[in-house]
């Protein structure tokens, strides 16, 4: 890797709105995470010593309610605009690359260099005005250049960690998909496995009748089901994409809520039949 004043270390990390990945050669490096300091706009009115259109730079992944690099804070509920210049190693140029998104509240709109490649939900300047929206997604756009800026607009009214909350990643094309596919087959394989063991526990009960220890582990491993259809890859929202996010936000709390008296209840009833 070549040597930079905003690459730290051995790795690679932004460092004041400006990340170098100039150093790759392997063609087979596959995706990048864009770790590190970002620049930071808040756009939202003076409030508690706030300026407004002040700029700093904010460490993602991470809520902007984390203190910045001059300790600033922000309130939960607002907007910004996060920027980050990239210069692209030679051997992505003139290539389509991803940029690759996991978690931002709740809603945003991307820009790579001043052009909008998508967004997730409709991000907005007042609650009337947002639709929030979260889940994991890939955008492509041509390299054409030598270096891009990646703005990305986000906007939160309802989540109590607003802001980037997982790695940003960009890379070819190519192996965006193979990025992405892994801890998909993963989430389906747990989602498929729990709701296998879920089904099969509450058949267990009604057949044989003896004890209520299989239902209470049945309902367990379905809820904790439905938890992880809801949670990393979001397979829920990828089947049924037009569901609201207010109804996935309040299943996931209803999830933490029913599962914990399922287990208990399993739980006591186990230790009664030792």
């Amino acid at each position: 890797m070549i040597s930079s004043p905003w690459q730290a270390g051995d790795g690679l990390r932004a460092y004041q709105g400006k990340i170098d990945l100039r150093g790759i050669q392997d063609p087979d490096f596959g995706m990048t995470k864009l770790n590190g300091e970002w620049e930071f706009s808040w756009l939202q009115g003076p409030e508690k010593g706030i300026e407004n259109h002040s700029v700093e730079f904010i460490g993602v992944p991470g809520s902007w309610t984390n203190e910045s690099k001059s300790n600033q804070t922000y309130p939960k509920f607002g907007y910004g605009i996060y920027r980050l210049k990239v210069f692209l190693p030679e051997i992505w140029k003139k290539k389509i690359l991803s940029v690759s998104l996991g978690a931002i509240a709740s809603a945003y709109r991307i820009k790579i260099n001043e052009q909008i490649i998508g967004e997730c939900g409709t991000p907005g300047i007042d609650p009337d005005s947002i639709v929030s929206r979260i889940e994991p997604r890939d955008f492509l756009f041509f390299a054409d250049e030598d270096e891009v800026q990646i703005e990305i607009f986000v906007s939160n009214y309802t989540s109590t960690m607003p802001g980037i909350l997982l790695p940003i990643s960009i890379g070819p094309s190519d192996s965006a998909g193979v990025s992405k596919a892994i801890p998909l087959f993963f989430d389906i394989f747990s989602f498929s496995s729990l709701l296998i063991m879920g089904i099969y526990h509450i058949f267990q009960y009604l057949y044989l009748r003896s004890s209520v220890s299989p239902l209470y582990f049945g309902m367990y491993s379905l809820v904790i089901c439905l938890r992880t259809s809801l949670i990393n890859s979001k397979i829920l929202m990828l089947f049924f994409p037009q569901i609201p996010w207010s109804w996935v936000h309040k299943i996931n709390h209803l999830t933490l809520s029913v599962g914990v008296p399922f287990f208990f209840c399993f739980s006591v009833q186990y230790l009664l039949l030792m």
